[in-house]
């Protein structure tokens, strides 16, 4: 399953390196950057993610994050979940205990539940209400499109033109 995924978000190899890659920023060639190799993160999460494919993918849950790739998680829809490193531990021996064991994850009430274990975990209110509500960067500012063409509107005519005429 993780290589059907795999090919198609990303016709990436999880093991290609590309050195003209090494340390690319998420972009459109790699969604969520490349590592000190030139691998795609992306594609090397999906088949990270191979036993537990729905929670790789939804969600990834560490101990910490880098603020980069915190806030790279945050703006493709991928839910970042801070825990203790037990309560993550525990989860792995879960996974590794009982596959195919449920994990479910729950935004709405901040809730991670699986056999035998309960967590709650914080997250920003804005990110919560953003990856609820589907929202991106492009979908915020059209929420604020009548305050733009007020804003425009307001502008003296001297002013260089932000769109072109006609």
């Amino acid at each position: 399953s993780a290589p059907l995924l795999s090919n198609l978000v990303t016709h990436y190899q999880p093991a290609r390196q590309d050195l003209d890659s090494q340390f690319e920023p998420p972009g459109v060639r790699h969604l969520l950057g490349a590592d000190e190799t030139g691998r795609d993160t992306l594609t090397r999460l999906i088949w990270g993610a191979q036993i537990s494919l729905g929670v790789g993918f939804l969600a990834v849950v560490s101990p910490s994050f880098a603020d980069i790739f915190l806030s790279n998680c945050l703006r493709v829809g991928l839910l970042p979940v801070a825990l203790a490193e037990a309560d993550v531990r525990r989860l792995i021996e879960l996974a590794g205990s009982r596959p195919g064991a449920q994990l479910t994850v729950d935004l709405g009430t901040q809730s991670i539940h699986a056999p035998g274990i309960d967590l709650s975990f914080a997250i920003d209110p804005f990110w919560r209400d953003c990856l609820l509500n589907g929202w991106d960067e492009i979908t915020l500012t059209l929420k604020q499109e009548a305050e733009i063409a007020a804003f425009e509107a307001r502008r003296p005519d001297w002013l260089p033109a932000l769109t072109s005429p006609g």
